[in-house]
């Protein structure tokens, strides 16, 4: 490949949507992010029961980096237990596991 004019905006254009849809998915990030610590400062002043309940929920006291994906499942996991649709599975899951291991003890 010649190395033209043309081809060199057309290099140029690529680099700068490429480099402009990470920038776009990080400031999409700090938005999120902003917007959680908003809610959670609104929060705070509307209901401080609720506000130290979604604390104790999330615990960010035993939060490492290394464990975000098994932080994010955990929280996910809290949450689905107060949805009645999730609760009935997750209920029959823990009857099957225990009939399971009652099983393996006999």
């Amino acid at each position: 490949m010649k190395i033209t004019s043309k081809n060199m905006i057309i290099m140029m254009i690529l680099i700068f949507l490429i480099f402009n849809q990470f920038l776009g998915i990080a400031w999409e990030l700090v938005k999120s992010f902003f917007y959680c610590i908003l809610f959670m400062i609104l929060i705070g002043q509307v209901s401080p029961e609720l506000y130290n309940y979604i604390i104790k929920v999330i615990d960010l006291n035993k939060f490492n980096i290394k464990d975000i994906p098994n932080s994010i499942l955990t929280i996910v996991n809290k949450f689905k237990t107060f949805i009645p649709l999730f609760q009935s599975s997750t209920q029959k899951n823990k009857i099957e596991i225990s009939d399971e291991i009652s099983d393996e003890v006999k």
